[in-house]
């Protein structure tokens, strides 16, 4: 059992740092307490091909900003798999980070909850980050608002898989999963997804020119006790990504969508996915395409509305051209 305690901040349990490689961190107890920025494992400065397995690491603090693990700047070949992750503070706290070329690592089968008082805490966070595997994880966040199950900052040819990703608040804005900045070549494939919270809960969001992601046979579920719920979001010049065989599910009051494509979104691929967007009040739209969306196809969905009035299969406005909507199966209801 190791136990770290401080009056302040930047507590460590186990710290690899400087070219070590070659270590095991096996079956330990790691708690660290302080202020902020308390790390229960922390592998930095080329840490390589080292082992971080079966673990029960808790890291917590009266401020914010605590890892549970912690990989950053160039560590690459580590395995992280088996534990039992847990951080608590008041925001931004994280299960798991990669950061800053953090490259070519195994993140399985862990169980990770990242929670605070406040908002915008993280179960698992890559940024500028390639070539590592999320797979068979339990993931929750919860807190206020916007948290993330999964946050992804210029990520390249991640692949995230068979997770189960929950992100939680008792406000708005919490996300499954999102790709953000210039994101390339990530796959998602047979994820359990879900959303809740008040508002603007997305399940899973691809921004600022993401592309080239393929978001294959998900269960996607975002609801709210509010409207503006989303399932797949995608904007701000998203293209060349593929959405496919997803189940996809939106609840809340009004204007709950599907799939949402908006800001200049383009030369994306929809197609055989199951998707469902109700609300106890109107304007539920299944796949809404908004300004200046073009050269999508949408190709063999089953789209289903329901809601009282003013609801929409699929909708297309404000110079949304040159997009082909082929075989689709569409119901809508109020």
């Amino acid at each position: 059992t190791i136990y770290v305690q401080g009056s302040g901040s930047g507590n460590v349990g186990i710290n690899l740092s400087s070219t070590v490689s070659g270590n095991v961190v096996s079956g330990n107890s790691i708690r660290t307490t302080g202020t902020d920025l308390n790390y229960g494992v922390r592998l930095e400065s080329s840490a390589n091909n080292n082992t971080v397995t079966n673990n029960t690491i808790y890291a917590q603090g009266s401020l914010g900003s605590n890892y549970g693990i912690y990989l950053y700047s160039t560590v690459s070949g580590n395995v992280v798999s088996g534990n039992s992750i847990s951080t608590n503070g008041t925001s931004s706290n994280y299960g798991v980070s990669l950061d800053t070329s953090a490259n070519n690592n195994n993140l399985t089968n862990n169980t990770i909850y990242a929670q605070g008082s406040e908002g915008s805490n993280y179960g698992v966070s890559l940024s500028s980050a390639s070539g590592n595997v999320v797979s068979g994880n339990s993931i929750t966040t919860n807190g206020t608002n916007n948290n993330y199950g999964m946050y992804s900052l210029s990520a390249v040819n991640t692949t995230i898989a068979i997770n189960t990703i929950r992100s939680r608040g008792s406000s708005s804005g919490n996300i499954g999963l999102i790709f953000d900045g210039s994101s390339s070549n990530n796959l998602v494939q047979g994820n359990n997804i879900s959303t809740y919270g008040m508002s603007s809960n997305h399940g899973m969001t691809l921004t600022s020119s993401a592309s080239n992601h393929s978001l294959i046979n998900n269960t996607v579920y975002a609801q709210g006790s509010q409207g503006s719920n989303y399932g797949i979001y995608l904007t701000s010049g998203a293209i060349w990504n593929l959405v496919q065989g997803n189940l996809i599910t939106t609840n809340g009051t009004s204007q709950n969508y599907g799939v949402y494509l908006t800001s200049l979104v383009r030369n994306n691929t929809i197609s055989n996915n199951i998707i469902f967007a109700q609300g106890s009040g109107n304007t539920n739209v299944g796949l809404f395409c908004d300004n200046a969306v073009s050269g999508n196809v949408v190709l063999s969905n089953n789209i289903r509305t329901n809601g009282t009035d003013n609801n929409y299969g699929m909708a297309l406005q404000s110079s949304a051209n040159n997009n082909t909507v082929v075989n689709n199966t569409i119901r809508a209801q109020g």
